[in-house]
């Protein structure tokens, strides 16, 4: 018998892409650092992941030494995050006038079930949330006018963003090292969920308890991890099954790599590796138009193949519009 709930549920989020991973350990040690002061329990979680935490951010490249005098890991400093709410509500107001109400499938998938990852996490999460909804309205001819507008407020939020941003640009560790680091904080954590719920245990209300339980991670992150692209950590000489995407004349992506080479292309199953591919190479992201003629269109499944033996690699394939 297979007891799935004694899976590390934080192992996959952190480990398949370096920069969601960094950025779920970077929201769970500013809540520990946040309730360390609540108790002997609570103090024991922000030491524990502290230390694996700073590891990660040095490795990365991120951190060059203690960060005790840091408060919260936020920091928004502009106007336009602010804003958020009441572009919001003008967007969805525009929407439904243009004929999708607010039941509608179309309007649900734009906007999601609630709003809330809009609001929550550092800068960069929330504005690529206002990116994903405009590369949706992108399908829909009669939102062309909306998704301009989207578009426009998406560029003043990554205008106006501070440098405490986790972008690829800014990691400059070794990835096979920073994956390792990763699954050390995936360890710990799972050790503070353990600590989480000895905390909620003997709550008569099991929601509440589960919600105090799942207040010390950040659940939008690790449930969704997989984002308007493809985004991955590759083994050495292994190929990594990507996502399923076709792709319409005026779509190009952007091919980010960091660590070893690889080979991306398109393959009949999830398991072999492409036989029209395009190498890309650590350093600066390429902007590529998927009807170029390197790519097999007639299949779909993405899949990426690293070329060293020895070092690892991660590839962001994200959509751009241009």
């Amino acid at each position: 018998m297979n007891f799935q709930g004694s899976d590390n549920m934080f192992w996959d989020p952190m480990t398949l892409i370096i920069r969601n991973g960094i950025n779920i350990s970077v929201r769970h040690r500013d809540i520990c650092f946040a309730r360390k002061g609540d108790g002997l329990i609570q103090m024991t979680m922000y030491t524990n992941y502290e230390a694996v935490h700073t590891a990660l951010m040095i490795t990365a490249g991120l951190q060059t030494g203690d960060r005790t005098s840091q408060g919260v890991f936020t920091g928004i400093k502009v106007d336009y995050f602010d804003q958020m709410q009441s572009k919001l509500t003008g967007f969805k107001n525009d929407v439904i006038l243009a004929g999708y109400p607010s039941t509608s499938d179309e309007f649900k998938l734009i906007f999601g079930l609630t709003v809330t990852r809009f609001y929550h996490g550092m800068e960069v999460e929330k504005s690529n949330c206002v990116k994903s909804m405009a590369d949706v309205m992108h399908d829909y001819v009669s939102l062309t006018a909306i998704e301009a507008n989207v578009r426009v407020y998406y560029n003043q939020l990554i205008d106006s963003s501070s440098s405490q941003h986790t972008v690829m640009s800014e990691i400059t560790g070794n990835s096979a090292d920073i994956i390792a680091q990763l699954g050390i904080c995936a360890g710990v954590m799972d050790q503070n969920l353990g600590y989480a719920k000895v905390l909620n245990s003997t709550n008569p209300d099991r929601v509440a308890g589960k919600a105090l339980t799942d207040s010390w991670f950040p659940l939008d992150l690790i449930h969704q991890y997989v984002t308007q692209g493809f985004e991955k950590g590759i083994p050495v000489s292994i190929t990594e099954y990507l996502r399923t995407k076709t792709f319409k004349p005026g779509d190009h992506v952007l091919v980010t790599i960091v660590g070893a080479s690889v080979n991306i292309g398109t393959s009949y199953d999830r398991k072999h590796a492409a036989v029209k591919f395009v190498t890309f190479h650590d350093g600066v992201p390429a902007l590529v138009d998927p009807f170029g003629g390197e790519w097999d269109l007639s299949q779909h499944n993405w899949v990426a193949t690293n070329l060293d033996a020895t070092h690892a690699s991660h590839v962001s394939f994200t959509f751009q519009l241009v």
